[in-house]
């Protein structure tokens, strides 16, 4: 997975508003965040939240627009195109793979 890092305010607030349609297998992570909206969006995403250790507490396999999700005591979020909910495990396992690979460099 690539991963895209938006830990500046203006890249929080903007998030996937200002940046082209996410492919599949990128991912913008929000940190720090713990409550993503959809609107003005033009498609629907999959949302992680994660704690400070990077677990993840909960994901939300499909966020249509005009939504907001939240998850008091994340300190970060995950967005990606959404994931057909029988691909959660795997798809979380090759999210946090990943996240270690960022957070080591």
């Amino acid at each position: 997975m690539k991963v895209f890092k938006a830990n500046r305010w203006w890249q929080r607030a903007g998030g996937l508003l200002i940046r082209p349609k996410l492919l599949a297998e990128e991912v913008l992570w929000l940190q720090p965040c713990w409550s993503v909206h959809t609107f003005g969006m033009r498609y629907s995403i999959a949302v992680f939240f994660l704690d400070q250790n990077n677990v993840i507490l909960k994901v939300k396999t499909y966020v249509a627009p005009n939504r907001i999700v939240f998850c008091l005591g994340a300190k970060s979020v995950c967005e990606m195109l959404p994931i057909l909910s029988d691909h959660c495990d795997s798809t979380s396992e090759a999210l946090i793979r990943s996240l270690s690979l960022n957070t080591a460099t």
